[in-house]
Protein backbone atom coordinates (compact mmCIF):
# COMPACT_ATOMS: atom_id res chain seq x y z
CA UNK A 1 0.00 0.00 0.00
CA UNK A 2 3.04 2.49 -0.25
CA UNK A 3 3.72 1.50 -3.51
CA UNK A 4 3.37 5.27 -5.61
CA UNK A 5 1.89 3.29 -8.59
CA UNK A 6 -0.87 1.03 -6.01
CA UNK A 7 -1.88 4.57 -4.60
CA UNK A 8 -2.30 5.75 -7.77
CA UNK A 9 -4.36 3.23 -9.77
CA UNK A 10 -6.38 3.06 -6.17
CA UNK A 11 -6.48 6.57 -5.07
CA UNK A 12 -10.50 7.13 -5.59
CA UNK A 13 -11.05 4.18 -3.88
CA UNK A 14 -9.36 4.55 -1.23
CA UNK A 15 -11.28 7.70 0.22
CA UNK A 16 -14.34 5.49 0.41
CA UNK A 17 -14.07 1.69 0.80
CA UNK A 18 -11.23 -0.77 2.26
CA UNK A 19 -8.00 -0.88 0.67
CA UNK A 20 -8.07 -3.47 -2.43
CA UNK A 21 -4.93 -5.97 -2.65
CA UNK A 22 -4.63 -7.13 -6.01
CA UNK A 23 -2.11 -9.77 -7.17
CA UNK A 24 0.88 -8.15 -8.27
CA UNK A 25 4.39 -9.08 -10.25
CA UNK A 26 7.13 -9.22 -7.70
CA UNK A 27 4.39 -10.42 -4.90
CA UNK A 28 7.46 -11.92 -2.67
CA UNK A 29 9.25 -8.56 -2.89
CA UNK A 30 6.39 -6.84 -1.88
CA UNK A 31 5.60 -9.51 0.90
CA UNK A 32 8.88 -9.07 2.16
CA UNK A 33 9.44 -5.71 2.25
CA UNK A 34 6.15 -5.30 3.88
CA UNK A 35 6.98 -7.50 6.76
CA UNK A 36 10.02 -5.26 7.02
CA UNK A 37 7.80 -1.44 7.05
CA UNK A 38 5.44 -3.76 9.72
CA UNK A 39 8.36 -5.01 12.08
CA UNK A 40 9.63 -1.15 11.65
CA UNK A 41 6.16 0.57 12.82
CA UNK A 42 5.36 -2.17 15.14
CA UNK A 43 8.38 -1.43 17.12
CA UNK A 44 8.77 2.06 16.53
CA UNK A 45 9.89 3.00 20.31
CA UNK A 46 12.69 0.64 20.01
CA UNK A 47 14.70 2.31 17.13
CA UNK A 48 17.89 3.21 17.05
CA UNK A 49 18.74 6.69 16.26
CA UNK A 50 19.64 7.28 12.82
CA UNK A 51 23.70 7.38 12.10
CA UNK A 52 24.26 10.99 10.75
CA UNK A 53 21.46 12.37 13.41
CA UNK A 54 23.80 14.40 16.36
CA UNK A 55 22.40 15.17 19.80
CA UNK A 56 24.14 18.55 20.93
CA UNK A 57 23.88 18.89 24.92
CA UNK A 58 24.40 22.02 25.59
CA UNK A 59 25.05 21.27 29.07
CA UNK A 60 26.85 19.02 31.41
CA UNK A 61 23.28 18.56 32.76
CA UNK A 62 20.93 18.90 30.23
CA UNK A 63 16.95 19.02 31.44
CA UNK A 64 15.04 16.46 28.89
CA UNK A 65 12.13 18.24 29.89
CA UNK A 66 10.37 19.68 26.89
CA UNK A 67 8.00 22.61 26.63
CA UNK A 68 7.76 23.47 22.79
CA UNK A 69 10.08 22.01 20.38
CA UNK A 70 11.31 24.07 17.40
CA UNK A 71 13.56 24.59 13.80
CA UNK A 72 15.64 27.17 13.95
CA UNK A 73 15.47 29.63 11.08
CA UNK A 74 17.25 30.16 8.65
CA UNK A 75 17.75 32.00 5.04
CA UNK A 76 16.73 30.44 2.22
CA UNK A 77 18.64 31.04 -1.67
CA UNK A 78 15.84 33.97 -2.14
CA UNK A 79 17.06 35.47 1.09
CA UNK A 80 13.65 34.46 2.93
CA UNK A 81 13.59 33.37 6.35
CA UNK A 82 12.04 29.74 6.42
CA UNK A 83 12.66 26.72 9.20
CA UNK A 84 15.58 24.92 8.89
CA UNK A 85 14.35 21.32 8.99
CA UNK A 86 17.80 19.69 9.26
CA UNK A 87 17.59 20.90 13.53
CA UNK A 88 15.56 20.69 15.95
CA UNK A 89 15.70 22.61 18.94
CA UNK A 90 14.55 20.27 22.01
CA UNK A 91 14.68 22.76 24.42
CA UNK A 92 17.33 24.70 26.16
CA UNK A 93 20.42 22.48 26.92
CA UNK A 94 19.57 19.43 23.62
CA UNK A 95 19.33 20.52 20.07
CA UNK A 96 19.21 17.71 17.23
CA UNK A 97 21.10 17.93 14.61
CA UNK A 98 21.81 16.36 10.63
CA UNK A 99 18.39 15.84 10.29
CA UNK A 100 17.81 14.56 6.82
CA UNK A 101 15.47 16.90 5.01
CA UNK A 102 14.04 13.43 3.39
CA UNK A 103 13.12 12.45 6.73
CA UNK A 104 9.94 14.49 6.29
CA UNK A 105 8.27 13.11 3.47
CA UNK A 106 7.22 10.48 5.54
CA UNK A 107 3.60 11.36 5.85
CA UNK A 108 0.88 9.94 8.20
CA UNK A 109 -2.82 11.33 8.16
CA UNK A 110 -1.34 14.27 5.94
CA UNK A 111 1.19 15.33 8.30
CA UNK A 112 5.08 14.44 8.63
CA UNK A 113 5.52 11.91 11.43
CA UNK A 114 8.10 14.40 13.21
CA UNK A 115 6.05 17.40 12.97
CA UNK A 116 3.56 15.13 14.45
CA UNK A 117 5.71 14.70 17.32
CA UNK A 118 6.83 18.82 17.33
CA UNK A 119 3.06 19.74 17.39
CA UNK A 120 1.66 16.96 19.65
CA UNK A 121 4.87 16.58 22.57
CA UNK A 122 4.31 20.14 23.83
CA UNK A 123 3.09 21.81 26.92
CA UNK A 124 -0.12 23.40 26.16
CA UNK A 125 -2.48 25.07 28.70
CA UNK A 126 -6.15 25.12 27.56
CA UNK A 127 -7.96 28.23 28.00
CA UNK A 128 -11.72 27.70 28.98
CA UNK A 129 -10.54 24.99 31.40
CA UNK A 130 -6.91 26.17 32.43
CA UNK A 131 -6.04 22.57 32.86
CA UNK A 132 -2.28 21.51 31.71
CA UNK A 133 -1.62 19.17 29.19
CA UNK A 134 1.70 18.11 29.83
CA UNK A 135 3.63 15.51 27.48
CA UNK A 136 6.44 15.30 30.54
CA UNK A 137 4.05 13.70 32.66
CA UNK A 138 3.39 10.76 30.18
CA UNK A 139 6.13 8.59 30.80
CA UNK A 140 8.47 7.89 34.08
CA UNK A 141 12.09 8.09 31.82
CA UNK A 142 11.94 11.54 31.39
CA UNK A 143 14.48 10.93 27.88
CA UNK A 144 10.97 9.19 26.61
CA UNK A 145 10.18 12.29 24.61
CA UNK A 146 13.98 12.93 23.27
CA UNK A 147 14.14 9.07 22.25
CA UNK A 148 10.48 8.94 20.93
CA UNK A 149 11.52 11.78 18.44
CA UNK A 150 15.00 10.23 17.57
CA UNK A 151 12.96 7.03 16.75
CA UNK A 152 10.58 8.54 14.69
CA UNK A 153 13.06 10.27 12.70
CA UNK A 154 14.68 6.63 11.99
CA UNK A 155 11.43 5.18 11.40
CA UNK A 156 10.51 8.24 8.67
CA UNK A 157 14.11 7.52 7.08
CA UNK A 158 14.35 3.66 7.18
CA UNK A 159 10.33 3.65 5.83
CA UNK A 160 11.10 5.99 2.58
CA UNK A 161 14.75 3.72 2.30
CA UNK A 162 11.98 0.67 2.22
CA UNK A 163 9.56 2.36 -0.16
CA UNK A 164 11.97 2.90 -2.34
CA UNK A 165 13.01 -0.55 -2.53
CA UNK A 166 9.64 -1.88 -4.04
CA UNK A 167 9.97 -3.23 -7.14
CA UNK A 168 7.16 -1.69 -10.08
CA UNK A 169 3.87 -2.28 -9.55
CA UNK A 170 2.06 -4.78 -12.26
CA UNK A 171 -1.23 -6.30 -11.22
CA UNK A 172 -1.78 -9.60 -12.71
CA UNK A 173 -5.55 -10.24 -12.56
Amino acid sequence: MHSEGYLQKYKFNLNKSLARIPKVKHAKQFVEIGRKLAQLHLAYEEQTPYSEVQVQYLSNEPSYRVEKMKHPKKKNHQGKSVDDLSVIVYNDTITIKNIPEKAYEYIVNGSSAIKWIIDQYQVKIDEKSGITDDPNDFSDDPKYILNLLLSVITVSIRTLELIDELPPFEVTE
